[in-house]
């Protein structure tokens, strides 16, 4: 009988359909650095690894001290981004927009750290796009 009904689908054209790809995502993220600790003994990691829908990839590393201000670490981020070619946006003391390289979008960005505990990690979230590229 199953075999009937899979003959038969397979004559009439009921063939399914393969499954579409998921769509990627890609435009500005936000990175959220107001988490980090500003106060405290030690150091701690921040690593970061972008790359865009061109296959443009930018990975960093950063050691900071407890001490240091969100708004240094997110100056230093900006930095580091723009130097190598990166277009990036500040939209305030301690949050850093990351559209892409040249004219290729931004498809991942990851944000990891070593010394801190998950509240205190950054946090990025994916933002509408204002511009096409």
């Amino acid at each position: 009988m199953r075999m009937s009904l899979i003959l038969t689908a397979l004559l009439l054209g009921a063939v399914p359909a393969p499954p579409e790809k998921p769509k990627e995502e890609s435009g500005p993220v936000e990175i959220n650095f107001a988490p980090l600790p500003e106060s405290g003994i030690g150091k701690y990691k921040i690593h970061i690894v972008a790359e865009t829908r061109g296959g443009d990839k930018f990975k960093e590393s950063y050691t900071a001290d407890r001490a240091v201000p969100a708004s240094n670490i997110r100056f230093l981020v900006e930095r580091s981004f723009q130097s190598a070619g990166w277009k990036v946006q500040c939209s305030d003391e301690a949050k850093l927009l990351v559209e892409g390289y040249k004219n290729s979008p931004l498809k991942s960005l990851e944000v990891t750290t070593e010394g801190l505990t998950k509240e205190q990690t950054p946090i990025i979230k994916r933002v509408p796009a204002k511009e096409k590229w």
